[in-house]
């Protein structure tokens, strides 16, 4: 799994993934410096797949920051194709 996000932040606020109860993370994470951002890989494990499965975003916030700061993307790539970054 590879996650980004930038480095430079509004202040408070934090994004982590969310994945399906039953997938289980392999080992420690490889966090670099990508870019303008932040970039975590590592390895997961979904038994039965991702396919039908429900990922999230959960965007923590301080009381400092408003929702409307903060705007996520999210991209997805079939396994094998490579890097999104």
């Amino acid at each position: 799994m590879s996650w980004k996000q930038p480095a430079v932040r509004v202040q408070g606020s934090r994004l982590r993934p969310v994945l399906p109860g039953s997938c289980q993370g392999v080992g420690t994470p490889v966090v670099t410096r990508a870019g303008t951002g932040i970039l975590a890989r590592w390895e997961i494990t979904c038994p039965g797949g991702l396919i039908g499965k429900t990922l999230g975003v959960e965007v923590i916030l301080l009381p400092a920051v408003q929702p409307e700061d903060i705007e996520p993307a999210v991209e997805f790539a079939p396994y094998g194709s490579g890097s999104l970054w």
